[in-house]
């Protein structure tokens, strides 16, 4: 049994009343700052709803219960705090970016560094986004390639082309709005089958979670002795959790799609308003889908299906065959509904991006309001493209390393600028910021990131290999050639940097570029020592896909600290209202239109 003419009847419904709604709302744009941010006056309870759809994807539909499916609870239960500490994170940032009155977070950077480290966050983030939003549209394919035996390319096609266009008719009010619609129609569609999984599962709603928890998908982890280890090869440890969703707790302030919400609110005592009725609503979403996951194992685990092989197609295999009349098209529905949503926050967002951060410094500094609004909506078809495309690159790359979602995503940041949340954490919390501390904390931070994703890249396949051909490749122990050979990279362009010694700027730019191949030798110097400690050098070892947020933060925190510590002063004018500590002096230049 798989979808029903009746199903899908459900589900073009839905895509009908998405376009509507996006052509409603592109007959009242009049202007780039109404299209993208509602005209800074949305309400914080519609921004509440609207926040938590663009966080909550067919991503965390498919990866939370697989996930547990596959390994148990242990990865997702601290998420139930991560929307409560981002509130912290939103008090913290967004007083300074409401006071440059931004349309991004980089606006910010350009204050306390220069233009350039705003455009490399930018169009680090730009990348970011747009890989995410491949992340999502790939989840989506998984629904229809369970529950209705659709190709993914097709998937991604319809879902990413339907999304763009009721994204750039309508702008940012027709994305909160319909954000708002489809959190009802997720929520029900949960319920519904957390109900049928209570009728289903031996021993109802208590079955479900016990058996999980005997069985070991419970919390498991939390009692053995390797998982509070900071061992490499252990796919999950407890540190890497705590350092994981602190992370993502402070990049709540400064994720572009979730700033662009907290804009559109007017005010930051709105803003706080509306994460905090976030954080509430979310809190129950996680709870509903902790429970999913514990309920699709224990029935499969007692009712086995030959067609159920891995944790992302048993959620979507069971709601294709298991649900009654028309519910599963409902369900689709509700997915469709959590994809979509982030989607179009993602289009509309980078759309923001674009505008700010390249058309108009860039292409067109004098663009009137008519010329900024035609562009938006240009970037935003482009951009859904762009997703689209980078989606069927992600289902590529799944096929040939053999990934589950939660990994197939390591490969893909291997692109992605360092330019992180430790940016912007040393720009408001020190005097010393400067464009010199950016660009070498970030030379650096890249180089050893690429190292780290290097290593889980080329491990994760030896791994595939061994299993294949018995041969560990680099899964097993590594020559010292990783090292020294970018080491040698570092001295040829530091000597590059010295031909012309009396131009300061010169030397400046070439040892801070020096500086990425030696963050990558750190990296790669971590690789070979581990892979010479782990004891059989003839069985293969595959670095787990969380380690790397353990040394990328101590590092980060190192490198912030000893520049804040011994690192040159900076004039008062590049700080003064723009720091904790200063936060209530005026800025310098304040009165020019910051573009």
């Amino acid at each position: 049994m798989g979808l029903t003419y009746w199903d899908y009847s459900v589900i073009v419904l839905y895509f009908a009343v998405m376009l509507g709604v996006g052509w409603y709302f592109s007959k009242k744009d009049k202007n780039a700052a109404e299209y993208l941010l509602g005209g800074r006056n949305m309400s914080a309870f519609l921004v509440a709803f609207s926040m938590l759809m663009t966080l909550f994807s067919t991503y965390s539909l498919v990866m939370s219960p697989g996930e547990i499916y596959n390994h148990g609870l242990d990865w997702g239960i601290l998420g139930i705090l991560t929307p409560f500490l981002a509130i912290f994170s939103i008090l913290i940032f967004s007083k300074f970016i409401f006071k440059i009155k931004a349309f991004t977070p980089f606006e910010y950077l350009s204050y306390r560094y220069d233009r350039y480290s705003r455009l490399l966050a930018a169009f680090g983030s730009s990348y970011g986004q747009v890989m995410y939003g491949g992340m999502v549209l790939l989840t989506t394919s998984k629904i229809f390639e369970a529950s209705a035996g659709w190709p993914c390319w097709l998937t991604i096609l319809l879902v990413g082309g339907i999304s763009v266009a009721y994204t750039g008719a309508g702008g940012l009010k027709a994305v909160v709005w319909t954000d708002t619609i489809q959190f009802f129609v997720m929520l029900f569609g949960m319920l519904v089958l957390v109900g049928t999984l209570c009728r289903l599962v031996p021993g109802g709603a208590w079955g479900a979670v016990s058996y999980a928890f005997e069985h070991g998908h419970g919390l498991s982890r939390f009692n053995e002795k390797e998982f509070y280890s900071v061992w490499p090869y252990v796919r999950l440890t407890f540190w890497a959790l705590i350092i994981s969703h602190l992370l993502g707790a402070i990049g709540a302030g400064l994720q572009p799609m979730t700033v662009q919400r907290l804009l559109s609110t007017g005010t930051v005592k709105k803003a706080v308003k509306a994460q905090f009725t976030s954080a509430c609503l979310a809190l129950g979403t996680i709870l509903l889908l902790d429970f999913i996951g514990l309920g699709i194992y224990s029935y499969y685990s007692q009712c086995p299906d030959p067609a159920v092989t891995t944790g992302d197609l048993a959620l979507f295999r069971f709601v294709g065959t298991k649900l009654p009349f028309l519910v599963p098209g409902l369900f689709v529905a509700a997915a469709l509904a959590a994809a979509m949503s982030t989607l179009s926050s993602i289009f509309n967002g980078e759309a923001a991006v674009w505008l700010r951060e390249y058309y108009l410094p860039f292409f067109n500094k004098e663009a009137d309001d008519k010329k900024q609004l035609s562009f938006s909506k240009k970037a935003t078809l482009f951009i859904g493209a762009l997703c689209i495309g980078f989606s069927l690159l992600q289902w590529l790359s799944s096929l040939w390393m053999k990934q589950t979602m939660v990994e197939v995503g390591m490969v893909f940041g291997f692109f992605t600028s360092s330019v992180g949340y430790n940016a912007y954490l040393f720009a408001i919390l020190s005097r010393k910021a400067s464009s010199l501390a950016f660009w070498s904390m970030q030379a650096i931070g890249y180089g050893f990131k690429d190292g780290l994703l290097l290593w889980y890249t080329l491990s994760k396949r030896g791994e595939i290999q061994f299993n294949e051909t018995g041969n560990v490749g680099l899964a097993g122990p590594i020559g010292f050639y990783w090292v020294w050979i970018p080491l040698l990279v570092v001295a040829l362009l530091w000597g590059v940097g010295e031909i012309k010694r009396n131009n300061r700027k010169w030397r400046n730019i070439w040892r801070v570029v020096s500086l990425i191949p030696f963050g990558f030798a750190m990296g790669t110097m971590l690789w070979y020592i581990f892979s010479h400690s782990t004891g059989d050098p003839t069985q293969p070892h595959a670095l787990s896909f969380t380690w790397a947020a353990i040394p990328g933060f101590i590092m980060n925190l190192i490198l912030m600290f000893g520049w804040h510590i011994f690192g040159p002063e900076v004039p008062r004018e590049k700080y003064a209202g723009l720091i904790w500590g200063y936060s209530d002096e005026k800025i310098a230049g304040q009165e020019e239109e910051v573009k």
